[in-house]
């Protein structure tokens, strides 16, 4: 089991921000929105490695993290974390522990991307945002070769930061609300076509 303490926050986190716009919360979800978080700290300048924990991009466009996988059992386990009909909910003592751990120092920095990231399907349905996060390039690169791949590699890297770069002098780095980078991130990618695997790509 891969044990990761910024994995158990942040699914405290995110389960408590997306258990009522989403009206339920399913495992995918936790990965796909923290992925977007941890995407959102890179357009703010930090770096991946900061993050603590690796994403992997599978055969059907999604982003996926064993640390989450193994955080979700282990609050399930602790019964801070209720599992009913595949929906994820905090109980009163996860909601309490959350409420503690959001005031520790090495989480109050991760708390402003966890939130834009969640802000974001105030502004565009959840199937919207995961279909357009399936466009980002090491997504669709793994989709389109049928595999699981490493996300966040440094030629996903180099991707990401040109378009960041485009994206800071349209709205500015440091924009208070992080939702409005994701949202208008997430709707450049929501325009993109899908990419064609190159031969040599396969194999």
């Amino acid at each position: 089991m891969i044990f990761s303490t910024e994995a158990v926050y942040d699914t405290l986190s995110l389960v408590s921000h997306l258990t009522e716009p989403l009206e339920g919360v399913r495992q995918p979800e936790v990965h796909l929105f923290a992925y977007l978080a941890c995407v959102l700290s890179l357009y703010d300048g930090k770096p991946v490695a900061d993050w603590g924990y690796l994403f992997a991009g599978t055969a059907n466009g999604s982003p996926l993290s064993p640390a989450l996988d193994a955080s979700i059992e282990q609050l399930e386990a602790s019964g801070m974390l209720s599992v009913t009909d595949d929906l994820l909910t905090l109980s009163e003592i996860g909601k309490q522990e959350y409420g503690i751990q959001q005031g520790l120092s090495q989480n109050a920095w991760r708390e402003a991307y966890l939130t834009g990231a969640c802000d974001s399907v105030l502004a565009l349905p959840v199937g919207v945002l995961r279909d357009a996060l399936s466009r980002e390039s090491a997504l669709d690169r793994a989709a389109q070769l049928a595999t699981t791949r490493a996300l966040l590699e440094d030629s996903d890297l180099q991707t990401l930061y040109d378009q960041f770069g485009a994206l800071s002098e349209a709205i500015g780095v440091q924009v208070k609300e992080l939702m409005i980078p994701a949202v208008t991130w997430l709707s450049y990618l929501s325009r993109l076509p899908r990419r064609e695997v190159v031969p040599s790509e396969v194999g």
